[in-house]
């Protein structure tokens, strides 16, 4: 933990970020209803907000959290936008039985997720305390390059998984015909 105020906005604008980036229920709405165009529209929408925002911080020497609330900003720009582009459909409800069914299989996911978020975490302060900046960052910069990774291949499995179920539909109808 630190008492920088600089550390502490710049936390506290990551967190208002990822915040909205994890309110957003449009990209799986899109993805699901297999609305590609408008899914890959959300996506670069969002992106393009955060870069011009990144480059209107750091062309007037803006601070780390102002870049932090530069990304959170296309983070909020692209819920706003998923509703849009998603025409609204998603309104908050809530169902007790979802919840506990959500709950009792998620529970355990999540509680993993978080210890190895913290331990994550913990590691990159650690390195920044012991190293500097320079070595917490090339850290930060090879896990963004593992995100990118991570997300070529979602894309072409939400790419490949319509035709292959349709192939596999194909196959289950010809298999009957010929018996």
């Amino acid at each position: 933990m630190s008492d920088d105020p600089v550390v502490l906005r710049a936390g506290l604008a990551w967190s208002l970020g990822l915040l909205a980036t994890a309110a957003n229920p449009f990209r799986p709405l899109l993805r699901a209803e297999l609305r590609m165009g408008r899914y890959l529209a959300l996506i670069a929408a969002q992106v393009a907000v955060a870069l011009l925002c990144f480059a209107l911080v750091v062309a007037r020497d803006g601070g780390v959290p102002e870049i932090m609330l530069a990304i959170g900003a296309g983070n909020l720009f692209g819920l706003g936008f998923g509703w849009v582009l998603a025409r609204g459909r998603i309104w908050p409800g809530w169902s007790r039985a979802l919840a506990r069914a959500l709950w009792e299989v998620a529970a355990p996911l999540a509680a993993t997720a978080l210890i190895l978020l913290g331990a994550q975490q913990w590691l990159l302060v650690s390195l920044l305390q012991q190293h500097g900046v320079a070595a917490s960052g090339l850290v930060g910069g090879s896990q963004k390059l593992l995100d990118a990774v991570n997300v070529l291949s979602q894309a072409v499995m939400v790419t490949l998984l319509p035709a292959l179920a349709a192939a596999a539909t194909r196959s289950s109808a010809e298999a009957l015909a010929i018996a």
